[in-house]
């Protein structure tokens, strides 16, 4: 059903403050009415906001510093750090003593909920690790039971479960982003094992549940570490075949003292003069198994953004929309937005062909690489991305491959610019990183190597995909059972 058909019935009486088609859209209602309307004696249904602190978290004050190596570094925990069901304190950035205190009233703690509230909604994990302390921004929302008969892990299940995320979406408000209030939040309503002998939720019912989801979500954790593995393994295909070996990168914080040499032109960040972005431009520039080295110009980067004229003629085209949120870690692209042009962001502006790579401009994005599949073509993508059109698909994973790997990744974080939006521009993307191209042979094993690898990681991540659905709705059924 296309959005903007949606408005079939049931909104004279029930638009209250929401008026868009997703809130009222008749499908989506029909739903919710078995979870509103469920009634069992052993179990009972209360708002999350009654039975849990439902909390956000705190945006950095001005002038704040990310720390990598530091005694004191103090975990600040970010939507993109909310992954997998689990919250990564290992991989999130840092921040100092001082600057916690002036946010210490944000934190999180071990076994807490959390969810993203902004942009991608929806994605929960529970923070396993026994840390003193941990701050964590207001794009995410702390959940944290009010009662001992009340598990945090069985909240994050319901949550995660079909019909908490059909709340989550309908919920959600946005245009150019998507963004689920704390008040939103704490509507959700939750079913929850209730015992009528003693008049209290029943915790045992809901560590049996959490139990007999457990076996399931032990090969959803399997899968994911053998999925991890093989992306792991990609990103370092070519940096094996070329026998680079990268330093080790220094800390954040050190990066600025380094010397700003002669060459300071139109740079003066620190990024960009670090004595190690000069040691990976001298490892390429020396190594014998690049056959050359290019710079992104020279590749056939599309500028083909779709102009007025041209605009008006396919407002009311149908297509299918490919932004940032739907590319991932593989080559292949997750999702789409489907709808008339005229309806489509303005930032959907560029029409992409089979084999394309779509590279995200944003750092923290960058290798979130995408090749367009016979699906796509003729589609839409946001500005948001480079776009190269290689020769044909064996080309298209070489160069996918390339891009990916640290070689290159690393010197799109160290060219960056912007500082509230950190990106790749995609005028230094041509005229500053650098490409090594191997030798035809050595193009060849990458080629093979990187098709082995990418297969490896679809098939674990369908395993994953597969058996995650399997506990959500063994979940489901023992929760739904009267």
């Amino acid at each position: 059903m296309n959005n903007y058909f949606c408005f079939e019935t049931r909104i004279p009486k029930e638009l209250g403050k929401r008026i868009d088609c997703k809130y009222h859209n008749p499908k989506i209602i029909k739903e919710i009415e078995k979870l509103t309307n469920y009634k069992s004696l052993y179990r009972i249904i209360k708002k999350l906001g009654e039975i849990s602190i439902v909390k956000g978290g705190k945006r950095l004050p001005k002038g704040h510093i990310f720390l990598k190596t530091d005694y004191d570094d103090i975990p600040y925990i970010r939507a993109i750090d909310v992954k997998h069901g689990k919250v990564d304190v290992k991989n999130s950035e840092k921040v100092n003593y001082e600057v916690h205190k002036k946010i210490e009233k944000y934190q999180l703690y071990k076994g807490d909920a959390v969810i993203t509230i902004v942009g991608t909604i929806g994605e929960l994990g529970i923070l396993e690790d026994n840390i003193e302390i941990c701050n964590f921004t207001e794009n995410i929302a702390r959940i944290s039971s009010k009662d001992d008969n009340i598990s945090n892990i069985f909240l994050y299940y319901f949550l995660d479960s079909d019909l908490g995320k059909l709340q989550t979406h309908r919920l959600s408000v946005g245009s150019l982003q998507d963004k689920l209030s704390l008040m939103n939040c704490k509507n959700i309503n939750i079913i929850i094992p209730y015992d009528t002998k003693t008049d209290n939720f029943d915790i045992n019912e809901q560590y049996r549940i959490i139990n007999e989801v457990s076996v399931y979500n032990k090969k959803v954790e399997d899968n994911l570490e053998d999925y991890n593995k093989r992306i792991g393994e990609l990103r370092i295909i070519v940096s094996d075949k070329l026998k680079i070996k990268l330093p080790i990168e220094p800390a954040e914080e050190q990066i600025a003292i380094y010397g700003f040499s002669n060459n300071l032109k139109d740079r003066i960040d620190c990024y960009s003069h670090s004595n190690y972005y000069q040691d990976i431009v001298k490892k390429l520039k020396e190594n014998r198994e690049i056959d050359k080295l290019i710079k992104g110009k020279e590749l056939n980067i599309l500028e083909n953004r779709i102009g007025k004229k041209e605009l008006e003629e396919l407002k009311a085209q149908e297509f299918k929309y490919i932004e940032l949120k739907h590319t991932s870690e593989l080559d292949m692209i997750k999702g789409y937005k489907e709808d008339i042009s005229f309806n489509l962001p303005t930032r959907a502006r560029q029409i992409i062909k089979t084999n394309d790579i779509l590279l995200p401009r944003p750092i923290g994005s960058t290798e979130e690489i995408a090749i367009v599949s016979e699906e796509y073509n003729n589609q839409l993508c946001s500005t948001g991305f480079i776009i190269i059109r290689p020769k044909n698909y064996d080309n298209a994973l070489l160069l996918w491959s390339i891009l990916k790997s640290d070689l290159v990744q690393k010197q799109l974080f160290y060219l960056q610019s912007g500082s509230l939006q950190p990106e790749i521009t995609p005028k230094n993307f041509k005229e500053k990183v650098l490409i090594p191209i191997p030798k035809e042979e050595i193009q060849k094993e990458i080629i093979k190597k990187t098709r082995e690898k990418t297969e490896q990681a679809k098939y674990f991540l369908e395993e994953y995909k597969t058996n995650r659905q399997k506990a959500k709705q063994v979940f489901l059924d023992m929760v739904l059972k009267s």
